[in-house]
């Protein structure tokens, strides 16, 4: 179900005194984080996350939003809840979490094209590829990647023009092992789309687990590339819901391209000490 929603509204008094704040920005992968955070706890009692919008229409209109003379200014929502911040007395000290877009790999590939196509990774030469797909060039997709992307990019360089402590770019959730099993976890949003295609049901069918790999490490690849350029910090998942190949488990599952809270947990828990490190780094610097 679409949300638009304000976890905790920036006007409560007390909680946030003397905290961290992170604030936690997204869209569908927001509502894995937004259900971990419910009962999240860190390992002190300074660092509290909360969640400013999630959901498919979390922020009408994106994180930016285009002013009469088409210049890309910050969502409103955002604006007023680091204003409402900034007013505090004493001021907590307040990040920007993104898990903003993230579905740019699963638009490309996660669903078998009707002329199947494929790539060499050039970081990972030796992985088969599909026998029966079309290989494009490499640069070819990260050059429409980086379109793709290019949303996100607007709105991370907003972020950091803001008054906060830095802002961090969550990684979006690696694929699922297994075509059959990702095939029974597609939503009836990703069902529904394929159909207005001219697909039939009968028809979808999932890409190559070696395939979607290759499309989400590209996908991750370009979206570090935009962070390291903008000087935010980029979340790649390292948890132990991620096997040795790169796949994410089953257990961590909302559905075929989203985390469940279980995922959401442990991405909090790797934001938080990500967070953490980099403000003990700057007290010691």
């Amino acid at each position: 179900m679409a949300v638009n929603t304000l976890e905790a509204p920036p006007s409560e008094p007390a909680p946030t005194v003397g905290k961290t704040v992170a604030l936690l920005v997204g869209a569908s992968h927001a509502n894995a984080l937004k259900r971990a955070n419910e009962t999240f706890e860190t390992d002190t009692s300074s660092f509290v996350f909360r969640v400013l919008a999630h959901g498919t229409d979390g922020l009408p209109g994106g994180a930016t939003v285009f002013r009469a003379d088409g210049q890309p200014m910050l969502s409103p929502i955002i604006h007023k809840a680091l204003a409402t911040y900034r007013r505090r007395k004493p001021t907590p000290r307040v990040w920007l979490v993104s898990a903003l877009s993230g579905n740019e790999a699963n638009r490309l590939s996660l669903l078998r094209h009707p002329e199947p196509f494929d790539f060499v990774d050039p970081f990972h030469p030796g992985e088969p590829v599909d026998p029966t797909a079309r290989l494009l060039p490499y640069d070819l997709l990260v050059d429409v990647m980086q379109r793709h992307l290019e949303g996100l990019e607007r709105a991370l360089g907003l972020f950091v023009r803001q008054s906060v402590e830095g802002v961090v770019q969550i990684a979006p959730p690696p694929p699922l092992r297994g075509a059959e099993q990702v095939r029974g976890l597609l939503s009836e949003r990703t069902i529904n789309a394929a159909l207005r295609r001219g697909a039939t049901k009968d028809d979808i069918e999932i890409s190559p687990d070696s395939s979607r790999l290759r499309m989400w490490r590209l996908e991750s690849r370009v979206t570090q590339a935009i962070c390291e350029r903008l000087g935010v910090h980029y979340l790649a998942p390292t948890n132990a819901l991620i096997d040795d190949d790169g796949f994410r488990g089953l257990d961590s599952a909302g559905d075929a391209i989203h985390g469940n809270a279980k995922w959401g947990t442990a991405i909090l828990d790797e934001a938080a000490n990500l967070i953490k490190a980099q403000q003990e780094g700057i007290a010691h610097g």
